[in-house]
Formats: C-alpha cells, sequence, structure tokens
C-alpha cells in the first residue's frame, strides 16, 4: 500500500494568511521543498493529491485562504484546521484580527466542512501587568460561548521565554495612547497556578461541549485536561479514513504529542509580528521577506 503523507502547513509560518498563493503555485507544480531548520539541508516532498494524506492548517487569519479551499477539494485534497484565536492584547499581536472577526471566519469553517475538522488553539497564554490570568479567563469565556457547538476541542499553552521572546518583550514599549510609555511587566505562572487557570477553563468549555488539551505541557494533564495531540494521526485517520496508514509518533519537542508530517513552512517569514512567537528572531524582518518574497519559488 502506498504511504501517504500529511503535511503540516505550518507551524513554522503562517501560510493560509500570507503564503497561500505560493501554495496554490506548489501544488500546481506538484511539489514543495523545505530546509531542516537546524541543519539547512533542502527537503522535496511531493503535493500531488495521491501522495498527500491531508493537509494541516495552522493560521491566526483564515479568511484570505477561504476562496482557494474549494479549489482543493475540487483536486482531491483533504484538510484540517487549526484556528488560533486568543484575542490577547494588541500590542503582543498587532497585526492579527480580533476575537470577533476570527470567530465569524472559524464558524464558517466549521459550517462548511465540519466541527471535527477544526480545532481552536487558545495560545500562547502571555502573562504581564497587562493581562493577568483573569483576563485569559474571562476572554476564554467569551470566545468558548462563541464556539460552542462549532468545534470539539481547544488546545492551550503557556509562552516559552525563549531567548529571542525575552528580548523581543524587553525592546517592546506600550503604543497604545491608554497605556504609558514604559515596558510591561511579563511574569511566569508558577506551575500550580497554571494547573488552576487551566481547570478553570476546562471547567467552563466542558459546560460548552469542547474539551481542553494541553500541548507540550503534560503537567496540565489530569481529569479536567487531557494531553494535545495536534497532528493527531488516530483522529485523522478516523475522519478521512483510508487515506492515513499510520499514526506513529514523531515529536517535535519535549512532551509533544504528534503524529509524523512533513513541515513545508520556514521560520522567520511571518509577517503577523507577535512578540511571544518563537518562529521570528524578531517583529520586524518577517514583514520585508515577505514584501520581497518571489511566490514562484519551490520553498519558502
Amino acid at each position: 500500500m502506498k504511504i501517504m503523507k500529511i503535511i503540516s502547513a505550518s507551524r513554522r509560518t503562517d501560510i493560509p494568511a500570507f503564503y497561500a498563493k505560493w501554495l496554490m503555485n506548489r501544488i500546481e507544480k506538484g511539489f514543495a521543498q523545505y530546509r531542516n531548520p537546524f541543519n539547512q539541508k533542502l527537503h522535496t516532498v511531493s503535493l500531488k493529491s495521491e501522495d498527500v494524506a491531508c493537509f494541516i492548517f495552522w493560521s491566526k487569519n483564515f479568511k484570505p485562504f477561504l476562496k482557494y479551499l474549494p479549489v482543493l477539494e475540487e483536486k482531491g485534497y483533504c484538510f484540517y484546521f487549526h484556528y488560533t484565536i486568543t484575542g490577547s492584547h494588541r500590542i503582543f499581536n498587532e497585526h492579527v484580527p480580533t476575537w470577533e472577526e476570527s470567530v465569524k471566519t472559524f464558524q464558517f469553517l466549521s459550517q462548511k466542512y465540519g466541527r471535527e475538522k477544526i480545532v481552536w488553539r487558545f495560545d500562547p497564554i502571555v502573562t504581564s501587568d497587562l493581562t493577568p490570568p483573569e483576563y485569559y479567563l474571562d476572554l476564554f469565556k467569551k470566545i468558548c460561548k462563541s464556539l460552542e457547538s462549532f468545534t470539539d476541542k481547544c488546545i492551550i499553552s503557556f509562552v516559552s521565554y525563549y531567548g529571542k521572546v525575552q528580548r523581543n518583550f524587553k525592546m517592546q514599549p506600550r503604543k497604545k495612547e491608554s497605556v504609558p510609555q514604559e515596558s510591561v511587566l511579563y511574569y511566569e505562572l508558577l506551575p500550580e497556578q497554571k494547573k488552576s487557570l487551566a481547570e478553570s477553563m476546562a471547567e467552563f468549555s466542558a459546560g460548552c461541549g469542547i474539551q481542553l488539551e494541553a500541548c507540550c505541557s503534560d503537567f496540565l494533564v489530569g481529569d479536567k485536561v487531557r494531553k494535545a495531540h495536534c497532528i493527531d494521526g488516530d483522529h485523522l485517520s478516523r475522519i478521512f479514513p483510508g487515506r492515513i496508514s499510520s499514526a506513529s509518533k514523531e515529536p517535535t519537542r519535549e512532551e509533544c504529542g504528534c503524529s509524523q508530517s512533513r513541515d513545508i513552512g520556514a521560520y522567520h517569514t511571518c509577517p503577523h509580528g507577535c512578540l511571544y512567537c518563537y518562529a521570528n528572531v524578531n517583529p520586524y524582518t518577517p514583514l520585508q521577506y515577505y514584501k520581497s518574497f518571489n511566490q514562484e519559488s519551490a520553498f519558502l
């Protein structure tokens, strides 16, 4: 039996929001290339419909991508959506649509393709003097109620304080007129505080028919919160029968529960410019990359 591959598009950048035309060009050509982010080795992967088990699309703004989905359907592709909606303070992600706008797009995708094919991501949670735990719990409840009956699952995580993320936090002044021009005071919750917040979220989401899962945070897992498998081969094999022959695990980092996939994205290319993003070296250079990018390139 021919092994079809799960294509992730992408954990490393927002392809649906910014590189949809590039992706459609690569599908027309039948292949894409990507570099291993650690050793820069170039790899080639087939994007022919007979070789792709399904696409996993990750985005904070699927609206620009909607016009391409019927084309992919006609070509015989299957797809699954990870939609990040947090409504976090605009100082962290000023170029991302409001949560109210994103909810409308989420609802459309769910109604069109099925609630079992779309997952809500409420991540990362960045605690600061502007955004304490109660801020996130209030936002979570509002978004959760809006997505009731539109998804079965929500995945959460807390920000990872990589060196580049800490530098971005330190260099960023407050921009809004309503906020004094001084540095934001970031702080990390203790494990027990994170667990308490996650359990409060899980209790509320359960009432909306949405199961809460934690990504790469096994200490949060318990009776109320499950371990996340963001690329879940078992689930995908159920909703796309006959296309996925193996659910072999291939974690991307510690405590990751993902199945094997090929990611065709690239770091340092997402113009959203979110301060907390691990995939960009800083919030500014990706925009210059995007403006000069050749959409006919074989790789990002």
